[in-house]
């Protein structure tokens, strides 16, 4: 039986053992993003926003330089999708790459940063022009961060045609990104496409090691698999909208009757639950990073046997 992790080496960024969940918020779908931000951020490890709302939404006395935590900034693109019943597209604020580089700009930059590239899921761009562009716009951001290169692919692309084009580029970029809605129609793909990518990515780089984020991925089964076969950064909006129990995930309703009933007259439910989901998030990737060192993987002995199972039946 194949082994999954033995190819890859010690997975670790910027002095953080591998994988990392990322907290995001979004004023998508969240019209209270700021009292969201306000209620959570101090419990949170490292989390995601978006330069979109840091500039339009967002209190700038929330976010300062003296914050040392990991945090990655996208673009704004997730903003800009007009796909969903429940975000009004009048409300949209004119963004493009000019608001982009202009918002980054202002960044109190802590040194431990991260940059996502610009992405425009909205329009149809080939992966080399999404390479050279974000490039050129990295170029014209002052300051000091990790550049987190998000690639938008078609859904059937192979991991060595889009390492073929990322190979000239590979000093350029720290991590690598993916969209889970693009790689993904199913962990059993995005599981394939993953350990793909890593193989061929960790060929074409022995140096050091790039990371794999994949964005839009914060349900607990599937970050699980994504992490064994070889991804690192995760981050999604998940823990906002929904209640994790003992690696399920349940509608946030079910929060309230599983907790004491004298406790629930006390306490605001929205702020406990997100202090609630951290707790069980930050617990299983505490089980995961020990799982990788170590090479022991105990606790997740079904996912690694699906993992296995898959991986000998498609080559």
């Amino acid at each position: 039986m194949k082994t999954i992790l033995s190819d890859i080496p010690q997975r670790n960024f910027n002095g953080q053992n591998l994988p990392l969940f990322f907290y995001s918020y979004s004023s998508k779908g969240f019209p209270d993003i700021v009292n969201l931000v306000r209620d959570s951020l101090q419990y949170i490890p490292m989390y995601l926003l978006s330069l979109y709302d840091f500039d339009n939404v967002l209190s700038k006395e929330l976010i300062t330089p003296e914050d040392s935590r990991i945090r990655i900034w996208d673009s704004g693109g997730y903003e800009m999708l007009v796909n969903s019943s429940s975000y009004i597209s009048s409300s949209l604020k004119k963004w493009d790459a000019s608001s982009y580089i202009n918002t980054a700009n202002t960044i109190p930059w802590n040194g431990n940063d991260i940059l996502a590239s610009y992405d425009t899921p909205n329009e149809s761009i080939s992966i080399q022009d999404q390479i050279e562009r974000a490039i050129d716009l990295y170029s014209q951001i002052e300051g000091t961060y990790f550049r987190n290169l998000l690639i938008h692919i078609p859904y059937d692309t192979n991991p060595h045609v889009l390492l073929e084009k990322l190979e000239p580029y590979v000093n350029e970029f720290h991590i690598l990104g993916v969209t889970e809605k693009e790689i993904a129609p199913t962990w059993v793909h995005g599981v394939h496409f993953i350990k793909q990518l890593r193989s061929v990515l960790s060929a074409i780089q022995t140096e050091r090691y790039i990371p794999i984020h994949v964005f839009g991925c914060l349900d607990q089964k599937t970050l699980i698999r994504f992490a064994l076969a070889g991804a690192d950064f995760f981050d999604g909006l998940t823990w906002l909208r929904y209640f994790f129990s003992n690696g399920e995930v349940l509608y946030k309703q079910e929060y309230q009757y599983a907790i004491p009933i004298k406790q629930s007259l006390h306490i605001d439910l929205k702020s406990s639950m997100m202090r609630h989901n951290i707790t069980e998030m930050e617990k299983l990737r505490s089980h995961l990073v020990f799982a990788i060192n170590t090479n022991n993987y105990e606790k997740f002995q079904i996912e690694l046997s699906d993992i296995n199972v898959l991986l000998n039946n498609v080559d």
